[in-house]
């Protein structure tokens, strides 16, 4: 059970005004409606921009929202882990008119899936309705803190003083104590479900092209929302200006 690294993530040029996440999924502002937005906005401070920048930012955290909820129907993950470990939005600002989340590509930690220990080893459920056991697994907190699920593996080594030690690609490690002088141990390694971009492949609003459509069609509609906000908010101004 190998955890992958890595991000997976596309983006467009950082000029033009969009949201873009994972793989093919993107939404750009059409350039008719851009143009009317300057015409429009001429003589509000910042206007376009803000309008934009506002636009954006509450479009991408929609998408986040359903990117989750497309994820937990899929399996039983924490949306609060998603979003502390597996998806990151970065929002626009005034001078970066774009949007992103990224979505990382490392396997969610099988501790995440409902996991319970039980005296074959530990239980777990990926699959709403579907549960299973990983036979000889325990749970362990490591010294970062990180409750997982583990196996060990590979041949018994006898445990010598004061040897450091590392866990197998986890870059922590911990000295022996006296009372493990002389004992036979072998390595632990944690086991891990499937990815995030694994999960939303197999979505079927994501793999259909359904979310991006929507993406685009809401980042359009949120637009006019917030030029006549904008332009209700600074009628006054528009006035004396036109004066």
């Amino acid at each position: 059970m190998a955890e992958a690294g890595g991000e997976l993530m596309a983006m467009t040029s950082p000029t033009t005004p969009t949201i873009s996440n994972i793989s093919n999924i993107s939404a750009e502002v059409d350039p008719r409606q851009l143009l009317d937005l300057v015409r429009q906005l001429d003589g509000i401070k910042r206007g376009v921009e803000k309008v934009l920048s506002r636009s954006i930012n509450k479009i991408a955290v929609m998408a986040r929202t359903k990117l989750l909820a497309m994820i937990v129907k899929e399996v039983r993950v924490p949306k609060k882990y998603l979003r502390a470990e597996s998806i990151k939005l970065r929002r626009a600002s005034y001078s970066r008119l774009w949007a992103s989340l990224e979505v990382r590509s490392k396997r969610i930690p099988l501790s995440q899936f409902s996991a319970q220990q039980v005296n074959e080893g530990v239980s777990y459920s990926i699959r709403k309705g579907v549960r299973k056991t990983l036979p000889h697994s325990f749970f362990a907190t490591m010294p970062s803190g990180h409750v997982g699920v583990f196996r060990r593996y590979g041949p018994r080594v006898r445990v010598q003083s004061n040897l450091e030690w590392k866990f197998k690609g986890k870059g922590y490690s911990r000295k022996n104590t006296a009372k493990d002088v002389g004992k036979s141990r072998q390595r632990i390694q944690e086991a891990f479900g499937p990815s995030v971009p694994q999960v939303l492949f197999d979505a079927s609003d994501y793999a259909t092209g359904t979310f991006n459509a929507l993406i685009q069609e809401k980042l359009t509609g949120e637009i006019d929302v917030q030029l006549g906000l904008m332009l209700a908010k600074n009628s006054p101004e528009l006035e004396v200006a036109a004066g």
